[in-house]
Order: C-alpha cells, then structure tokens, then sequence
C-alpha cells in the first residue's frame, strides 16, 4: 500500500480536533460580537448556529433557575377587551385613569406603575382630574419615552404639563418618577409555527441617558425598584460591568447598544418567572368597582397598569414573547375562539417580570470566554476520543452519553449559579466533527485492509478498530504452493501463465476469505494466510486446516483457458501454529501488513515435505484440531533451517463434526 500522507498520532488528532471546536464556539457565541474584517463575513454562516443556540438557552429558561420566585406583591390590571365593552374604546378619558388610581390608593396600594404615555394634552378638565390623582396618589410610576432622530440626537418624551401654567398641571413633577419603557427584543430571523411573533425577550435595558439632563433615566422596572426602596434616580451609578441600583448591582452581561450622541445603552439578561399567568391580573373595572373585590385587596401590591387584551395589544404593537414563553406556547386566555396557542405576552407583563426579576436578583449572565473554551474542550476532546477509541456501537453510545452529560453540566451551572454555557452549538461541532474523522478512519481501515481480510473480518475491523502497529500474536499461518509450477511455466508463454495463475489464486483467496483468513502476501506462486490476526480467532486452526484442505481439493479440479484448454495447478500447503508477530512493517512512503517469526517459516518448510498436494500440519496445530481429522503421522522431520526434528502430520480426511471423546 502507498500514501503520500504523513499520519499523525490518534491523540494528537484528537487534541486538534477539540481544540479548533473549543476555539469556533467561543468564536460564534455569544452572537454580538464585534466582528470585523475577514470574520465579519462569516456571520451569514453562524446566524443558524446562533439561532439555534437561542433555542437552547431559551429551553434552560423555561426549567428556570434557583433564584426564579414569584414576589406575590406584584398584581396588573389590564385594560382588555371587558374593559373597552364597559369604559368604551382605547384610550379611554383621563378621568378614568384617575379614578383607577384613586381607589387603589384609597385601597392601600404601595406603588402603582403606569405602563402608559400621556405626553399629549387632552382636555383641561380631564388633566386636571388627572393630575389631581397623581398628586394625591404621591406613588406613582409614570411613562416616559426616548425619541432618537435621524441625526442621533435624542428627545425625552416626558408625561404631560402645562407650559402655560394656566392650571398648574404637570405630569411629570406630580408622579413619584419617571421611567422609560423600551423593551429590547432579539430578532430571530425566522417565523415560528404556531407563535405570532418572533421578538424574543431575554434581556432588559436597566438605564439610559437622560437627553434632558446630565443625569441616568432609569427603565419603568428600575424606577419602580427604586421608589419601592426609597431610592431617587440620585443612587443610579453606570459602571464597566453594573448598572448600581443603590447597593443592587444588576450585571452588564448583555451587548451594549449606541444612544444618541454616542452614549452607551447597556443590557442586562433576566431569568423571566414564566408567561401569562405568573401574577394576578384584574381589569380595570373588578380594580375601580368596589363591590367586585373585597376591602384592602391592593393593600401592599405593586400595581402594574397596562394593556392586557390580545387583540387590543396586538393593535398596539405592545405584545412580545420571552425566554420563559418562547418554547412554551399556551392556549390565548382572550379574544380566541379556537384556542390559539401563543406565545406572547403583553408589554405590562414584561415590565412586571423585570421588577420581579429585580426584587429576587434574578440575573443571567454568559459564562466567560476562557472557562466556556476550557469547558468546551474537555467535551470536545472525550467525546471524539471515544468516538474513535470504540469503532463499533460504543463508539456512537458514549458519544451520545458524553453529550447527556454536558447538556447535564451545562443546565447544572445554568440552574446553580444562573450562568449560560453555550449549549447546542458544541454539540453540533462535535458530533459533526466525531461523525467525520470516524467516516475518515473507517474509509482509511478499509482501503488498508480490504486487500487483505474477508468482507466479514473487514467489516469485523470496521467496527472495532485495528491496530497499525506490529503485535505479538497467537494464531496459525498456511502457507501455499504449486506443485511444479517452474515446469508449468516453462512449457506456456508469460501471459498465459499470469492469467491462469490469478484465475487459479482468485479461486482460493475465495476459500480463504469464506473461512475469514487474512492474505498476507502472494509469493509469485504461493501464497501467505493468516487465522487469527489482526482479529484473533479461538478456532483459527480449525478454519485454517479445513480451509487448507478445500484449497487443496479446489486446486484438484482442472478449470478452462480463454480458448476452452483445462488446467490444473495442484497445490499443497503447510500449517503451523503458534506466535509471531503481525501488523503493518515499513516506511511512511511503502508499508504492508506482514507476518513474522519462526512459525512463519515452519509453514512455508512443512508445505514441501512430500512434494505433492497434500496438507501438513504441525504439532501445535493438530492438537487444535484433532478431533475434525484424520491423519497420517510424518514422524519427526528435519527441516531446512531448523536445528531439531519436527513432529508433523498429513492431513487425510476432515470432518465439520467433532469426534466425540476426542480432545482439540
């Protein structure tokens, strides 16, 4: 066999291997890298991997973390479509907002935010109302809005007052503070069946600058943690890594975006408590008509105000679908009149599970480049190790239990210390790489052995492997010849004689292949089998004599030339047992497999003992075999290179069936 190709050590492939898949997973993830160059290009290519990946953070999501609870302070009242058949269409008059507002304070609310922006006047007496409540109220959580324009400049869009000052409204100074409420989404790229969007929630903008102000204008959740905890927008601080909340520190573990005039506007992922049904939610009519709750039922509560009606949010473009629902669609709780899965949630619910997110610490951050590479790699490298280490099932089986483990570890470290480690992209690169070099090798296994073994033995090879290196082993070796084949030469030109000859060698290597024996070599007119390498055979003996015989008897019977002319090439052979050594002997630019040692050159004395087409054994070998044959002892014979007799045996007869009482 040639190859021009220089081998590297099994190990050594396996290290590059896990090495390269370590290195593309911290390549591709996370997705908001800022690539540049040559790899700015690539991206195309790692967007289905990235999507991909989402899908399996977003499954860890839905299982949740430890710090996943439920503050049962936190209740919504939505304006769905109950609301609009009793308090008319969306918007409604400002009186009813004010109303809402005063009986959940009357009621004992401790906060109620208002996912709604009133920015434009309405009528002076509908403002006043209003702006009354908001000033009795003294704890509410009002809207605001950051308009950005297309030369990057921003403009805060602030709750509403009277610049005239004719009736000393003013929004904005009458609430408790002001938040923006800009939810931050992932685009996908793709739609999924049975969900009607794919804006995808997993992380939050806690802060952003103020365009008004040299100052931080905190997100409607933020505003509300703050004021919850007797904070002003005084105790916001921006670092490299946090955004500081007082003495909370939310971590800076998302991409940062570019806000007017350059600022930075950070993000930060949340672990979402669940989808629709995670807090009590009223409408605005069971939430202002006393004799549909009982007294005090919003004594204590954060009181989230917004849309909640399915078809009223989808209208407003204020329905999303998070982390927590984005995998885990349940039937619509409104408007459905089939049952509808979806996945969506209104806006107010989003702000809601981040004050909750908040309140519990609930944050989720990327594990770090090098741990995720460390990680990535001790995966890669086991897994393709025992891919290639085990050829046949266990090969695919370990695969397959070594990636249950890192799923395993990787949701463990996602549960206990709600860090993400990149999921499914390694497992793609892996068990694609895995799937390749075992191909590679397998192809490689038969291109090196298919000379050599039966189909059955190669197939045997293919499935567990073989070694390439020389070994010791202990088996029996044939060695065949043609009886006289100088004179058979002599008497025919050479292209007869090289075509009967392979017809002839052709006719025994069946045999040899049927009885699952390796062809070590030809020898001009004899030929080399070996029983027990590179496979080792508990019954390599008995295959190797009845083979040696049927060759034998093949070798008997004349077969026809081109032209019709019967030959016969009557062949004798000589079998021993016992140890040599076995494997692929030569240089990296010319190698074979070869068999060497004493019992190689015994064979090939004991086929030209009597000089006919007989077959002879040794010893060793007839004590294998004695109970299938008959034979005629030899005696001891001297042989040609050997300095003490040997005992050998003709072979008369042989039978499938073992003598009973006889040992072998």
């Amino acid at each position: 066999m040639r190859t021009g190709r220089v081998r590297l050590p099994r190990q050594v492939v396996t290290l590059l291997l896990a090495l390269v898949t370590a290195s593309l997973v911290v390549l591709i993830w996370p997705p908001y890298r800022d690539f540049k160059g040559t790899a700015f290009y690539l991206r195309p290519l790692m967007a289905p991997l990235q999507n991909l990946e989402w899908f399996s953070y977003d499954v860890f999501e839905i299982f949740g973390t430890r710090k996943r609870r439920i503050d049962p302070r936190i209740v919504i009242v939505g304006y769905d479509r109950q609301s609009e058949e009793t308090l008319g269409a969306w918007p409604p008059k400002r009186h009813v907002h004010a109303d809402l507002i005063c009986r959940l304070k009357a009621d004992g609310a401790a906060l109620i935010v208002y996912d709604t922006l009133f920015t434009d006047p309405s009528t002076p007496t509908e403002d006043g109302k209003l702006d009354a409540a908001l000033q009795a109220a003294g704890n509410v959580i009002s809207t605001c809005r950051v308009e950005i324009d297309q030369d990057a400049r921003g403009t805060l869009e602030a709750p509403y007052y009277d610049k005239q000052n004719d009736h000393g409204i003013d929004f904005e100074e009458h609430s408790r503070m002001i938040g923006f409420a800009d939810i931050v989404t992932d685009q996908l790229g793709h739609t999924n069946k049975g969900m009607s969007s794919d804006r995808v929630v997993r992380r939050i903008y806690p802060v952003r600058h103020d365009p008004s102000s040299d100052t931080l204008l905190p997100s409607l959740p933020v505003a509300a943690y703050l004021a919850l905890n007797g904070l002003s927008r005084d105790d916001l601080h921006l670092t490299a890594t946090t955004a500081n909340l007082g003495a909370l520190a939310v971590p800076l573990s998302g991409p940062a975006a570019l806000d007017f005039g350059g600022n930075t506007l950070p993000s930060s992922y949340i672990d979402f408590a669940g989808g629709n049904s995670v807090f009590p939610v009223y409408s605005f009519e069971q939430a202002v008509d006393p004799a549909q709750r009982p007294p005090g039922f919003f004594r204590g509560k954060v009181v989230f105000i917004g849309l909640t009606g399915s078809q009223l949010t989808q209208s407003q473009n204020d329905r999303f679908t998070t982390a927590a629902t984005h995998l885990a669609p349940v039937a619509e709780t409104e408007g459905s009149v089939r049952g509808d899965l979806t996945s969506d949630v209104p806006g107010v619910m989003i702000h809601a599970q981040t004050f909750n997110a908040l309140l519990n610490k609930a944050f989720i951050s990327p594990m770090s480049d090098w741990l995720s590479w460390l990680i990535v790699f001790g995966f890669a490298f086991g897994a393709i190790g025992v891919t290639r280490r085990f050829m046949d099932w266990r090969g695919p089986t370990l695969l397959a239990l070594t990636a249950v483990v890192y799923v395993v570890v990787s949701f463990g470290i996602f549960y206990q210390w709600s860090t993400y480690l990149p999921t499914f992209i390694p497992l793609v690169l892996v068990i694609v790489a895995a799937g390749i070099i075992s191909w590679t090798e397998r192809g490689s296994l038969r291109k090196m052995w298919s000379g050599y073994v039966s189909p059955a033995v190669l197939e045997h090879i293919l499935r567990t492997g073989a070694e390439q290196g020389a070994q010791q082993y202990l088996g029996t070796i044939v060695f065949g010849d043609i009886r006289n084949f100088t004179g058979f030469s002599e008497a025919h030109d050479a292209p007869t004689v090289v075509r009967l000859l392979n017809r002839h060698l052709e006719r025994i290597t069946t045999v040899v292949y049927d009885e699952e024996g390796t062809v070590d070599k030809f020898l001009g007119d004899g030929i080399l089998v070996v029983f027990g390498a590179p496979v080792p055979q508990e019954d390599g003996a008995v295959r190797a004599v009845r083979a040696s015989i049927r060759m034998r008897d093949i070798s008997l019977q004349p077969f026809p030339d081109d032209d019709g002319t019967l030959y016969t090439l009557s062949s004798g052979f000589g079998v021993t047992t016992g140890p040599f050594v076995a494997g692929h002997v030569g240089s990296r630019q010319r190698h074979d497999f070869s068999v060497i040692g004493d019992t190689v050159n015994l064979s090939s004395r004991l086929q030209g003992v009597t000089g006919k087409p007989d077959v002879i054994i040794d010893e060793p070998t007839y004590e294998r075999v004695r109970a299938h044959v008959e034979v005629e002892s030899l005696g001891e014979v001297t042989l040609k290179g050997k300095t003490l007799p040997v005992q050998c045996y003709r072979v008369l007869s042989w039978s499938d069936e073992a003598k009973v009482g006889v040992g072998g």
